[in-house]
């Protein structure tokens, strides 16, 4: 079977976060061959999911998650993707899904000089998942909570972040030095 550039690429993104969104494939596609595609569209990203589907037994969509097994998706993981979509601008390298608390995911992004970005769960920020997380590397943490709230009290070292959902979508982040109002 002959596939497109673009349907290699959301195969190598399924096998590298298991699962996504449908909007989140388009725009890291979009992204991607923007400049080799100037007017690409979600039509056309949506075609080639359902050829896809079509075509490869094991991939599927069910309620706009794409996948390559039958998965139970993680709303906090797919907010970690959005996160890694906003701060990348659609052009993240180096994604991976990490299966080790607290961490959720890792990328690797930067305009002039590349960084490692990891986004964790802020509720599973245990003694022993801190330490899998700082263990000298020099990368900037992302925190998600569930509850998508300022905890009280919290202070974070330097490179650390804390993660908010906007009403309207966007997110806030909030660092060592910001107030938590």
């Amino acid at each position: 079977m002959f596939l497109s550039l673009q349907q290699r690429y959301i195969l190598d993104l399924l096998h590298q976060l298991h699962y996504a969104r449908t909007d989140q494939l388009h725009t890291l596609v979009q992204e991607r061959y923007r400049a080799a595609l100037p007017g690409y569209t979600r039509a056309r990203t949506d075609a080639m999911l359902r050829q896809l589907r079509g075509c490869i037994p094991y991939f599927r969509i069910q309620n706009d998650i794409a996948s390559l097994s039958p998965v139970e998706p993680d709303s906090l993981y797919l907010e970690a993707i959005d996160v890694m979509l906003t701060l990348s601008e659609g052009r993240p390298q180096g994604v991976a899904r990490s299966t080790r608390a607290p961490r959720m995911l890792s990328f690797v992004w930067g305009r002039e000089h590349l960084h490692r970005f990891t986004v964790a769960r802020l509720e599973e920020a245990t003694p022993a998942g801190l330490a899998l997380v700082n263990q000298g590397q020099l990368e900037r943490i992302l925190w998600l909570t569930p509850s998508n709230t300022v905890p009280d009290g919290l202070s974070l070292p330097l490179n650390q972040f804390l993660v908010i959902r906007q009403p309207d979508g966007t997110h806030r982040f909030y660092g060592p030095s910001t107030e938590h109002t």
